[in-house]
């Protein structure tokens, strides 16, 4: 018996129907990530993608710091 070939049978058991209403996602309390706005997901947005006042803020302030920023370099006098 060692000899053998493994047989691997396909069985469909796994698979269950689904309901027509458990399918269907309830659209009503899905949330845009681009928009906030509720009924529709970010990748079906029509408009152009916005990004948060937030982003946009934080990525001007780095800039900022960035430019500002000088380095200063010290000799070590030990």
């Amino acid at each position: 018996s060692a000899n053998k070939k493994q047989q691997f049978v396909k069985t469909d058991d796994k698979k269950v129907e689904k309901k027509d209403d458990e399918k269907k996602r309830d659209m009503s309390k899905v949330k845009c990530y681009n928009c906030k706005k509720e009924g529709h997901f970010a990748k079906n947005y029509k408009k152009a993608k916005i990004k948060d006042y937030k982003y946009y803020n934080t990525k001007m302030l780095l800039a900022k710091k960035d430019s500002d920023e000088q380095v200063l370099l010290v000799e070590d006098q030990a």
